[in-house]
């Protein structure tokens, strides 16, 4: 064991969004994780999806590179996709940043933003979608 618990993926019926339901269950898998021994949550989100992106930099998530969208789904694209690997550290007694916490939330959302616009704008003069993948994970890795 590493110490990293994986989750995911996970979807709120978006009728139940912005209910506090995702942060429940994020704050669920955080605790579980603890009592694990775990020191460390490791997700995956779809590049196009802006709204988790926050979501989850509000709750003290960081990127931590990007993977191939998975294969058995890649013939239902309708976009060029991968998959953003985000990760939060986990020490005893400490909870995720509530979106309250507007200073470590305000400063994440800048961090991420800004790593998100330097994807785009290195990515945008890739000639493949797999040209773009390879500076995506050369930006992730430096």
């Amino acid at each position: 064991n590493d110490g990293v618990v994986s989750f995911g993926p996970m979807a709120v019926d978006t009728s139940r969004q912005k209910a506090g339901v995702g942060s429940r269950l994020v704050e669920e898998v955080m605790q579980r994780a603890r009592e694990a021994g775990a020191t460390k949550l490791h997700c995956e989100i779809v590049n196009w999806r802006q709204d988790l992106y926050e979501f989850y930099a509000r709750r003290g998530f960081k990127p931590a590179g990007t993977s191939e969208f998975p294969a058995a789904a890649v013939d239902l694209l309708t976009r060029p996709s991968f998959m953003i690997n985000l990760e939060r550290r986990l020490s005893d007694g400490h909870r995720a940043p509530t979106p309250s916490s507007h200073s470590a939330h305000s400063t994440e959302t800048q961090d991420l933003a800004a790593w998100k616009t330097r994807i785009v704008l290195e990515a945008q003069g890739a000639r493949s979608e797999r040209e773009a993948l390879d500076v995506i994970l050369r930006l992730c890795s430096s």
